[in-house]
């Protein structure tokens, strides 16, 4: 059955053109029969408060769906819905899919598009594609067929697939933030206040765990308000690139000036001379603070109390690295993933602060700890330095 000729109409314009006709072909001759053809399927994978799946919710789907009708065959698929999840999975190592997008549609099970700029500006010709597709086969009297869909990974597969190149990054970050100067001296300026109050290794262990813990949720909660604020954003590109273009200019001027101080360090041996690091009005609010509580009998609340305050006041260095890293992590396909991201920096962060209060606890005097923290001022700064141009040229890669 020969519906109509496309002859007249070239490109992507004219396909679109067609279909418009052809759809308005069916609304008029109200056809009681069913279609020749299956409809085009058009599998959305996208995440509830997602920014831009909001704008493809608003903006791209209504109009396909008022001009196509029963043409299309949308499937909404939620990936905080694990057998969703593990299909957009399988689709990226298919169709070689970007898995940090945050959004992602595929079409007739072999066309995918990633992203809410791919979505919105190529989404209507490839359906329009899809119906011409569908409509030459009808006109040589051959069936239309799909292709099977993918099957699901497995969660063994995912995880290997997970193991790419972000997470390495995140926790080499979060080391380099917890190995940082201004956090360390304060770490061993803390053990030396409880061996001062006649702690033992229990009352050690328990106000350095009490204190970890508590830094590593007060972190954590900073950082995921940070990451709730960007990914809102995510649903400009252009403020995206903005941002990544922006902080990855910044960690470059942070690398260098990083690099300066190791120099300057290393040539002086002053701490003075390192340009970053806690102003010292926070680092007398610091010591005035754990003074004035760690003396107390309550080593397991007052750790936590100290953990919670040292690392609010400790962030005006330690933010340097912590929000760079944020910005790569609210990339993340999902937000699943980037809470993943974020708990594996935090993880990272505490294994030194972790560290101290153990060796502290079996008998490494807070002395030999600051010699440590003062002979290894320039190497830190160093693995600050690549770790700042590291973190740039991923996101300055992103930006342009």
């Amino acid at each position: 059955m020969r519906l109509f000729s496309h002859k007249g109409t070239k490109g992507t314009k004219g396909y679109i053109q067609n279909a418009i006709f052809f759809v308005t072909f069916v609304s008029l001759c109200e056809m009681s029969e069913a279609l020749p053809f299956p409809p085009v399927e058009v599998d959305y994978f996208y995440e509830s408060g997602c920014p831009e799946c909001a704008v493809i919710d608003g903006k791209v789907l209504p109009p396909l769906q008022a001009s196509y009708g029963d043409l299309l065959l949308l499937r909404r698929r939620d990936i905080n819905v694990q057998t969703n999840y593990l299909l957009l999975a399988a689709y990226q190592e298919m169709l070689n899919v970007p898995a940090e997008a945050p959004v992602s549609i595929v079409v007739d099970r072999q066309f995918a598009l990633a992203g809410l700029a791919a979505i919105r500006d190529s989404l209507p010709a490839r359906v329009a594609l899809a119906i011409d597709a569908r409509l030459k086969s009808e006109e040589r009297g051959e069936a239309f067929e799909l292709p099977p869909p993918p099957d699901p990974l497995g969660m063994d597969a995912l995880a290997d697939r997970l193991a790419d190149f972000t997470p390495p990054l995140v926790m080499l970050a979060g080391l380099a933030d917890g190995l940082n100067p201004c956090a360390f001296a304060t770490i061993v300026f803390l053990v030396s206040l409880l061996a001062l109050g006649g702690r033992g290794r229990r009352g050690i262990l328990v106000g350095g765990l009490s204190f970890c813990v508590a830094s590593y949720a007060t972190y954590f909660l900073i950082g995921l308000g940070l990451l709730s604020f960007l990914r809102e954003l995510a649903a400009s590109t252009r403020a995206t690139r903005i941002i990544n273009g922006c902080t990855g200019g910044l960690l470059l001027a942070f690398g260098a000036v990083s690099v300066l101080d190791a120099w300057r360090y290393w040539r002086t041996g002053n701490a003075k001379a390192v340009i970053l690091q806690l102003p010292d009005s926070v680092k007398r609010r610091i010591r005035a603070f754990a003074e004035s509580r760690w003396r107390g009998p309550a080593v397991l609340g007052t750790g936590l109390l100290c953990g919670a305050a040292v690392t609010i006041l400790e962030s005006v260095c330690t933010g340097q690295l912590y929000l760079p890293t944020i910005v790569l992590m609210s990339r993340s396909g999902t937000a699943r993933h980037a809470w993943v991201l974020l708990a594996l920096y935090n993880l990272a962060f505490i294994i030194p602060l972790f560290a101290v209060f153990l060796a502290s606890a079996f008998g490494v005097r807070s002395q030999r700890l600051a010699d440590w923290s003062r002979h290894h001022v320039a190497p830190s700064k160093l693995l600050l330095a690549a770790v700042f141009i590291l973190l740039a040229a991923v996101l300055l890669r992103s930006a342009f």
